[in-house]
């Protein structure tokens, strides 16, 4: 009897963080037992992706940055920065497509890149699209920060033959978990768990000097074990990332979001958080207060959702997610 061939699907994300990241890590982590993979990533995220996938091969993508100045997003400085990447995408989409012809790729599934989908469907392979930022059209507003959004995603969300949407409200699925997050001891201790990005960091560094009775775990931190002080936490600190906000979510933490400006996205998500009973939204130009505000009512939360109508994902959905995958799949190639 000849065996049949495991299908092989192409699977592709960007940023400069690990928020997409993390959810391909956790979905890969199932998939591989079905299917095989081959990831297309930023060289930034490779190492990372590498030292979890050891044998799996990683093809180069561009990266799309996001130039900010002062914590927020500079719009012009970030479209000539990543002009050549425009200019040149003719040219790489036809080698991808090429490239994803000659490796046998059945189906691609795609977290936030413009790249691969665009190449798959050149090369007539079937597209599945996983993100969070597909969010946005269900939630449009008529402010510079909301349009400026809706640009980003009609460059970043474009071919396509389904899509699902990530996300703790609203979803069409919620919480995509790594194993070390789902498998985490869960205790609460006094500390308070702080990630910062490099642009936020001495604002934060700064408001939260105003409260030495209080200790605080400041990431990232080589040297220190994230999940372990994230699951043991008293609360949280952090910016609107979603992979984040959803992590702390379903470990139950209560969190102070400070949303990066500019990101429309991320002022949703802390909006919603907040809305939720789940935590505060945390203006980055008060932010003494709002951490004042938020150690007073720590143990307060969850509190009584403000708003009855959001739908709100707080359990783990990762293994509905690789089984919609799965479908898609068998039924498109």
């Amino acid at each position: 009897m000849i065996a049949l061939l495991r299908k092989k699907i192409g699977i592709s994300f960007s940023g400069e963080g690990w928020g997409h990241a993390a959810r391909v890590v956790a979905l890969s982590e199932k998939l591989l037992a079905h299917i095989d993979i081959e990831f297309w990533a930023p060289q930034n995220l490779q190492e990372q992706l590498r030292s979890v996938f050891p044998g799996v091969p990683i093809h180069s993508l561009p990266l799309i940055r996001l130039i900010k100045k002062n914590h927020r997003v500079d719009y012009m400085r970030t479209g000539l920065h990543n002009f050549e990447n425009a200019f040149r995408a003719g040219e790489f989409i036809s080698k991808l497509s090429q490239e994803l012809t000659a490796r046998g790729v059945h189906a691609i599934l795609s977290d936030y890149d413009p790249f691969l989908p665009k190449a798959a469907k050149k090369a007539r392979i079937p597209i599945l699209l996983l993100n969070h930022q597909g969010i946005l059209k269900r939630h449009r507003k008529l402010t510079v920060e909301s349009i400026m959004a809706q640009i980003a995603n009609s460059i970043m969300i474009q071919e396509h033959d389904e899509m699902i949407v990530c996300s703790f409200y609203d979803g069409d699925v919620g919480p995509i978990l790594r194993d070390e997050i789902r498998n985490a001891k869960l205790s609460k201790k006094k500390h308070i768990t702080v990630y910062v990005k490099e642009t936020m960091r001495e604002r934060v560094l700064s408001a939260i000097s105003h409260f030495p009775d209080y200790e605080f775990h400041i990431f990232p931190d080589p040297d220190k074990n994230f999940v372990k002080s994230l699951a043991s936490a008293r609360g949280v600190i952090a910016p609107g990332g979603h992979q984040m906000l959803s992590e702390c979510l379903y470990l139950k933490k209560p969190v102070l979001s400070i949303p990066e400006l500019g990101q429309y996205e991320q002022r949703l998500n802390a909006t919603m958080l907040q809305k939720s009973g789940y935590g505060i939204f945390g203006h980055y130009n008060t932010l003494e207060k709002e951490i004042a505000g938020f150690l007073d009512r720590i143990d307060q939360f969850p509190v009584p959702a403000r708003k009855k109508d959001i739908r709100i994902l707080d359990s783990d959905y990762t293994q509905i997610t690789v089984d919609k995958i799965l479908d898609f799949v068998n039924r498109h190639s």
